[in-house]
């Protein structure tokens, strides 16, 4: 422990609690390791609880305790089943959480505590553990729940439990120290959520994901063999890489994978899990897509190599995810120097972004017309290709790299250090 608490006096404490951590570095695990590493190279001092790997490795043994880049990092007692069927989903987040609780009321110190929405009822028990041991909640808003669930059709409207799930979480938004929002969109929703008296909007922060600048330099001329043997040759590759979801767009891309399969010089990899990958796999076998291949993740450098290679990257999300859901993958397309072609509503986040930094094309969900057009136009203008690449980098240089979200949180972080006497800020 004395390790651990070697930063500067300065300098801020604290826990980030992820179901999905290091060596897991996909979906959140990736954005909240890097964050992590980020601001322990900056000097604070952090630990981080964690669930035992479940998206991709869920049979090798892991430490329970492990020191990386600075980082403590304890993993909880959980299970492991896969991800992809609910019931089993359940079954780790339920898991994880009644480790977090555990561990939560033995933890008697009152350093900030980074928490989201994966898994969706983590910012919830938090809340309610509050009285016991007070801490400062820092509620990084990921998805907004229920409403995600509820656009999805996992979950009814008029349910009794979608009452009780939007009571809780509006205690949840209450009791937090900070909210912090990915987009100017999501920043109304859950202003929305509040009744008279609730200062939601006085203590919100928007702070957009980002990219690790470093992990995604534009390089084609060094792609390492990997990469080389994943990409077909003289082919505009268009590459999606990271979680095939509920929330995402799969069948406008699919739609448009159709449509191209005569022509030879279009070719789509997906690189990723999720809900949604065996059935656009099956989708594709049954109409003998062979413009299209299937993989699973890759490692960060890899999938650096793979992106700046690719003619461009997709990005998508259903058009009821507006606002609950941003596709962060974009910033790694956008790191990487290569275009950006965003099936998403033109509201979201992502969307904005892309239209603001004019460093890619967006159309809207169902659109698959709009996306073929997109697809050949860019194979026909590599000029254009290389300007937009070009924009989306200098705006990761500017505004979306790993170093300013750093920043930004260490400062946060550092105001919400306990007062002189050991006291947190009451916000319950």
């Amino acid at each position: 422990m004395a390790k651990w608490m070697a930063g500067r006096s300065d300098s801020p404490q604290a826990l980030i609690i992820s179901q999905i951590f290091y060596p897991e570095t996909v979906s959140t695990g990736r954005i909240l390791t890097e964050l992590g590493e980020k601001l322990a190279d900056m000097g604070a001092a952090i630990e981080v609880w964690c669930g035992p790997p479940t998206l991709v490795d869920r049979k090798s043994r892991v430490p329970r305790r492990l020191e990386h880049r600075h980082l403590v990092i304890r993993r909880v007692h959980g299970t492991r089943f896969s991800k992809i069927r609910i019931l089993g989903k359940a079954l780790n987040q339920l898991s994880f959480l009644a480790g977090v609780a555990f561990l939560w009321l033995k933890d008697r110190s009152q350093r900030p505590v980074l928490v989201t929405t994966d898994p969706p009822f983590l910012v919830i028990l938090c809340a309610l553990l509050l009285p016991w041991r007070r801490k400062s909640i820092v509620y990084l808003v990921l998805d907004v729940y229920p409403d995600t669930a509820i656009q999805l059709g996992l979950l009814n409207r008029r349910n009794p439990l979608t009452w009780l799930w939007n009571g809780l979480h509006r205690l949840a938004l209450r009791r937090s120290a900070a909210i912090i929002v990915l987009g100017r969109r999501m920043a109304e929703i859950i202003k929305n959520k509040g009744k008279p008296g609730d200062s939601f909007a006085a203590k919100m922060h928007l702070l957009h994901l980002w990219s690790a600048e470093a992990l995604a330099l534009p390089r084609k001329h060094i792609i390492g063999p990997n990469s080389e043997a994943r990409l077909p040759s003289g082919k505009f590759v268009l590459v999606y890489a990271g979680n095939m979801g509920r929330v995402h767009d799969m069948d406008t891309i699919m739609q448009a994978a159709v449509e191209l399969a005569q022509e030879p010089r279009f070719f789509f990899m997906f690189l990723g899990e999720g809900f949604k990958k065996s059935g656009i796999e099956k989708f594709a076998g049954l109409r003998n897509l062979a413009n299209c291949r299937f993989d699973s993740y890759v490692a960060r450098g890899e999938l650096g190599d793979l992106l700046a290679a690719a003619g461009a990257g997709l990005v998508s999300l259903t058009r009821e995810q507006e606002g609950l859901s941003e596709p962060c993958k974009t910033f790694g397309i956008m790191a990487a120097g290569r275009p950006v072609l965003g099936v998403l509503p033109q509201g979201s986040e992502m969307a904005m972004i892309i239209n603001e930094h004019r460093c890619g094309v967006v159309v809207d969900p169902g659109d698959v017309r709009g996306l073929v057009r997109a697809i050949v136009d860019l194979a026909a203008d590599p000029g254009r290709c290389v300007e937009l690449g070009r924009r989306g980098r200098e705006a990761i240089e500017s505004r979306f790299g790993l170093r300013q979200a750093g920043e930004r949180y260490f400062a946060l972080l550092h105001s919400l250090q306990p007062r002189p006497g050991g006291n947190v800020q009451d916000h319950a």
